[in-house]
């Protein structure tokens, strides 16, 4: 990473993609964060339990410490004081590097050793609030019950799973303020796959309808990837809500969706692996993406140890709504 210093009277972090060189969002996702926490602070009044909840996010990212090279002025975070709480939109944002970083290892390394890749989503039909959390059981059930097939089990060798739910706050659409749970899956499969145990969309629609018992034809989506393919890594790395689903304007709608979501996802998966990406994941040592170290986000070039760097602090500023530099 590199921070730029706006000005030398503020001092406010700055910070710019060396690749990219596009701004990362500390002051957006902070205080979206705060805006999460304003909700639980509301929520609070009706259960007690929230009121941890705020006081986690309003200090959560508050500080921040980066390694600068002294030669190369390359930066990288080296410590912060992340809450891991799930809803979170800063450790959101981190956490989905972390699954970029890791999903990008877990498959290069399966790529060496001969496996190839197929994206798969798996949906259902919206579901009111009060049977989300049901039906994210169903979801996952449904979603090792099709592994367990025969056809399956000869043609996937290895998955990575994400949950993703998102929320309709459309206000004049049909399914309005329902949420759409789903799941994002990459499967590692042999080269013979696609000569020997290709797996049709018409073929997975029937299948999933059937493990799940719909009485619909539901959607989903199959298709052979590369690990190269940065754009279905990002798909399976994405939040698991995205904060515009939650945070909106009328209060009334986004503390009932703190409240939907915190329930449904509390103790729940939202990454999990199996076979050999799960085997190759253990061998590479690399942590709970969900639980783990959120500063080091496997996304991220950590400094070359041999540099000789300075240690940059920034705090937040609540008056200024930037990170500060205090030392």
């Amino acid at each position: 990473m590199n921070t730029i210093l706006k000005s030398p009277e503020t001092q406010v972090l700055v910070d710019i993609h060396p690749k990219t060189g596009k701004l990362l969002p500390w002051q957006r996702k902070k205080k979206e964060t705060l805006e999460l926490a304003a909700s639980c602070r509301r929520l609070e009044k009706e259960d007690p339990s929230f009121k941890f909840r705020a006081a986690q996010l309003e200090q959560c990212g508050n500080y921040l410490e980066f390694h600068r090279a002294v030669k190369t002025g390359e930066r990288t975070l080296s410590r912060a004081n992340f809450c891991k709480y799930r809803l979170c939109i800063m450790c959101g944002w981190r956490r989905s590097l972390k699954i970029f970083g890791q999903a990008s290892q877990v498959m290069e390394e399966a790529e060496k050793q001969g496996y190839r890749f197929v994206f798969v989503t798996l949906t259902m039909k919206n579901c009111c609030g009060v049977d989300l959390e049901s039906e994210l059981t169903r979801l996952y059930a449904g979603t090792l019950a099709l592994l367990r097939r025969k056809k399956y089990k000869a043609a996937v060798h290895g998955w990575m799973r994400v949950l993703e739910v998102t929320h309709n706050i459309k206000v004049f659409d049909k399914s309005f303020d329902t949420y759409h749970p789903h799941v994002h899956m990459i499967w590692a499969v042999r080269r013979s796959y696609f000569r020997d145990h290709y797996i049709s969309q018409a073929d997975l629609t029937d299948d999933w309808a059937n493990c799940m018992k719909f009485d619909y034809k539901p959607l989903v989506d199959i298709r052979a990837v590369k690990k190269h393919d940065k754009g279905a890594i990002k798909e399976v790395s994405k939040y698991a809500v995205k904060p515009g689903e939650i945070l909106v304007q009328d209060r009334d709608l986004t503390d009932s969706a703190v409240w939907t979501l915190d329930g449904a996802l509390a103790n729940r998966r939202m990454v999990s692996w199996g076979g050999v990406l799960k085997a190759i994941k253990a061998d590479l040592n690399l942590d709970d993406a969900e639980n783990g170290d959120l500063v080091n986000t496997d996304s991220e070039q950590p400094l070359n140890p041999e540099l000789e760097y300075v240690i940059e602090k920034y705090k937040w500023n609540v008056g200024l709504g930037w990170h500060q530099r205090i030392e």
